[in-house]
């Protein structure tokens, strides 16, 4: 993540390198942070789309089902991509 940060000073606008920030802060747990940094990335309905990804992967589905909700409810054009992680997230929770 400090790597992330540093490089932010040289490159203030770029979205790989939030992108990149974000997941790094998620993974060390720092989770409100790392939906900051993908919200810098590419607004609010994509960083709650990338955080629901990231708690479907650790397996954390009702939480990832609630951010993908919100990726829709803040940007209803985004509906396809968010629909389709719920459901992925939803097969995953019926296949346990």
């Amino acid at each position: 993540a400090d790597a992330f940060i540093k490089a932010l000073r040289y490159d203030p606008e770029n979205g790989v390198i939030y992108n990149n920030l974000g997941l790094a802060l998620f993974k060390l747990g720092r989770h409100e942070q790392a939906f900051e940094s993908f919200k810098k990335a590419g607004g609010e309905a994509t960083a709650n789309n990338n955080i629901g990804w990231l708690y479907m992967a650790e397996g954390q589905y009702s939480k990832a089902l609630d951010a993908f909700g919100k990726a829709i409810e803040k940007k209803p054009s985004y509906y396809i991509t968010a629909q389709e992680n719920k459901k992925n997230a939803l097969s995953a929770i019926e296949g346990r």
